[in-house]
């Protein structure tokens, strides 16, 4: 529906129409994530302090780890992922991901796997596309978001839209 309307209006409004047809699906960020990698990060610290040792610099670059903690922290709160004309782009701060082609996504499904992927949350879904690709995100709206792939590729299979 939505791409039928886009193609219908795209020669009057032009570009200006399809900048704003550009839809932007924030990631679903999980709490515990966020306390996983802090404890990951800062544990020698915590673990330090508690034997009441001081904190050796040489050993241990303080600052070094909490520039890399909030990059971390960055990459997590800004991932998203936009959907524009016929692809879905997959961003985390500033890393692009994947470029995927909508028409080629098979189906989109609910998905609790822990592999590594752009979905900053336990609650995901993965969404294959072409023969064996896949990819796990985790969009706040995963019912908006599916909606959204649907009204492109009407071929999708989803239990989520059921």
């Amino acid at each position: 529906m939505i791409y039928q309307f886009r193609e219908k209006y795209r020669s009057i409004f032009g570009s200006f129409f399809v900048y704003f047809a550009n839809m932007r699906f924030n990631s679903k960020v999980s709490p515990l994530l966020v306390m996983i990698v802090a404890v990951a990060f800062f544990a020698p610290v915590i673990n330090t302090s508690f034997n009441g040792s001081q904190i050796n610099t040489e050993q241990l670059p303080f600052g070094l780890l909490v520039v890399i903690y909030g990059f971390v922290m960055y990459m997590i709160f800004n991932t998203h992922y936009t959907i524009q004309d016929n692809v879905l782009h997959v961003q985390s701060g500033f890393i692009k991901f994947r470029k995927i082609d909508i028409l080629s996504i098979t189906s989109v499904e609910p998905s609790r796997n822990l592999l590594s992927s752009p979905a900053p949350s336990f609650d995901r879904i993965k969404v294959r596309y072409g023969k064996l690709n896949m990819v796990l995100l985790s969009p706040k709206d995963k019912k908006g978001f599916t909606e959204a792939l649907a009204a492109i590729n009407p071929e999708i299979e989803s239990s989520i839209l059921g």
